[in-house]
């Protein structure tokens, strides 16, 4: 995927604001940019597969260390993001998602 001059640009902005983007483009903003990646209003998709959520592959990359963006993945607590229709979620279902996001990316060790 190539990117047109004003996305190029946007890539040496301050930072890039990705949410509710499609991961094909996250993928290639978290390559490409030199300012940190913000998914925010996002959720770990390994609980929730709605495209809002941020899958696994995404999440690699996020981070310090080789080959990653130092970004953040801001997580939401809304109730139908976090788990699939039907399953009651709370606070524990929140801390459930920011330690799985953590454990996947964050900083190289």
């Amino acid at each position: 995927m190539s990117l047109t001059p004003p996305l190029c640009k946007l890539c040496e902005c301050y930072e890039c604001r990705l949410a509710r983007t499609k991961a094909k483009k996250i993928r290639v903003f978290s390559e490409l940019s030199r300012s940190p990646v913000i998914l925010s209003h996002s959720d770990a998709r390994h609980f929730n597969n709605i495209s809002r959520n941020v899958p696994d592959e995404v999440l690699h990359r996020i981070g310090s260390g080789k080959g990653k963006n130092d970004g953040v993945v801001m997580v939401n607590f809304y109730p139908a993001f976090l788990l699939p229709q039907g399953q009651k979620a709370d606070v524990n279902t929140v801390a459930d998602h920011i330690e799985y996001i953590a454990s996947i990316s964050g900083k190289a060790q």
